[in-house]
């Protein structure tokens, strides 16, 4: 670990990947052996696609347990990476595993295990989300190996580390407010339901012919003053026979 001066404060150092987390290749399996629906004796994995901005369990490939190393179980804290993709958009990208979940990681994939002596787990699962990272990715997808990224690649990276204290804060913010971002995207989301079923009820109101609009105040307003109201008045049944009715006599 290193100084850095210039961009985040002094008691802060520069550390790489390599120092503070341990990197592991993903389980290489035969394409006989490998199903998309459980079997006994095999166990999931994660692949590439799983990987978004939390990883998802869905759509997952099962291999035999024998395939999977004890070091490729996937532990709470891992950052799952994908390593490798035919989509530039997608290389690099990188998701924390929460909870515990027995399986694997696919071959196209890397996992930055923490060490959690050096670094608290959730501080460097942020950085993996950093335009800093993604940068790092963008330079490295320039080289030869376009939609590749190499164990050294991830291990040599280098990133700014303050003290564990500060850790613990920065990942306690960082989860409060991300807290409140998904409450509310979900709030949104809700909204954006109402209004697709409140629009679907008018239109089919109005095709049913059971939708009548409210006049505008303007139209409104013009029948009360319009004169020829008075008109119809005076030649009721109940008008006088001058005609004006006996109720407007002064």
């Amino acid at each position: 670990m290193s100084k850095h001066q210039s961009s985040f404060p002094d008691t802060w150092t520069l550390a790489k990947v390599a120092e503070v987390a341990e990197v592991l290749r993903g389980v290489t399996y035969k394409k006989q052996d490998a199903s998309n629906e459980p079997r006994s004796g095999n166990v999931p994995i994660l692949r590439a696609t799983n990987i978004g901005q939390r990883l998802s369990f869905d759509e997952l490939v099962w291999v035999p347990r024998a395939a999977v190393s004890s070091e490729q179980f996937l532990r709470t804290g891992d950052i799952v990476l994908a390593a490798s993709s035919g989509s530039l958009s997608v290389v690099g990208k990188a998701a924390v595993l929460e909870n515990e979940w027995l399986g694997g990681f696919g071959a196209f994939c890397m996992v930055v295990r923490p060490r959690p002596a050096f670094i608290a787990p959730r501080f460097l699962a942020y950085y993996f989300q950093t335009s800093g990272y993604r940068r790092r990715v963008s330079e490295l997808a320039a080289g030869v190996n376009i939609n590749n990224l190499r164990r050294e690649h991830i291990e040599s990276t280098s990133f700014p580390l303050p003290s564990r204290a500060e850790q613990m804060r920065i990942v306690s913010a960082l989860d409060t407010q991300l807290t409140r971002l998904d409450a509310a995207v979900a709030a949104l989301e809700r909204v954006r339901a109402n209004l697709k079923r409140y629009r679907a009820s008018v239109l089919k109101a109005a095709v049913e012919s059971r939708f009548q609009p409210r006049p505008s105040w303007r139209a409104r307003r013009g029948a009360i003053m319009n004169p020829h109201r008075y008109c119809s008045i005076a030649s009721s049944p109940s008008g006088a026979a001058d005609g004006r009715n006996p109720s407007l006599r002064g």
